[in-house]
């Protein structure tokens, strides 16, 4: 079996390069668009919880969503990583309850948010440096999300803007595959 570490590790820096230099008033615009789209699905409209990343550098933004869901008293849950690829969701009411945290992304902190186990109802909203059109993911190699959406009962979906999607990502048997991508463009069911 092939070794696919180091196309990824390339894939990885071109679609970061890419994604970069967007600039940055135009990924504001386009995670608006993503935001605005994102509130008019059925999955977001009867999720119990949203289980979201908080966006870094050049990611699509999640603060619209975040404030949104404040704003209509969607209960709304992020992640904080830990250990062996595991990531557990909290509940925050508000952005001063993130800290610092692995990887220097806001995370909760766990003292002043409640953890949650049950994901009865959720949707998740996954980060990417790309998708392609089946749904294969490159993260940042962590392995995180992937770790986790494999045992998530829920709806996920990725986000990620058109110009950093691929036609082709490789993967390997861990990998997992989405069903959807939200994109500045619109939703892309992925093909299996």
């Amino acid at each position: 079996m092939k070794d696919i570490r180091p196309l990824k590790k390339r894939l990885r820096e071109e679609y970061l390069l890419r994604r970069d230099l967007i600039e940055p008033e135009k990924r504001e615009q386009m995670s608006t668009v993503i935001c605005d789209a994102l509130t008019r699905l059925r999955s977001y409209e009867t999720c119990s919880v949203l289980l979201t990343y908080v966006s870094f550098g050049s990611e699509v933004s999640t603060y619209p969503i975040i404030k949104r869901c404040f704003a209509s008293g969607k209960a709304v849950a992020v992640p904080k990583c830990g250990a062996r690829r595991k990531m557990d969701f909290y509940l925050i009411h508000s952005f001063e309850e993130l800290e610092p945290g692995r990887f220097d992304v806001a995370e909760p902190d766990p003292k002043r948010c409640e953890k949650i186990s049950d994901f009865t109802g959720a949707l998740c909203l996954v980060p990417a440096i790309s998708f392609d059109e089946r749904g294969n993911r490159l993260g940042y190699g962590g392995g995180y999300y992937d770790s986790f959406i494999s045992d998530f009962p829920g709806t996920h979906i990725g986000l990620c803007f058109r110009e950093c999607i691929a036609g082709e990502l490789p993967s390997c048997r861990h990998d997992i595959q989405y069903d959807s991508i939200l994109t500045e463009k619109g939703i892309i069911l992925c093909r299996k």
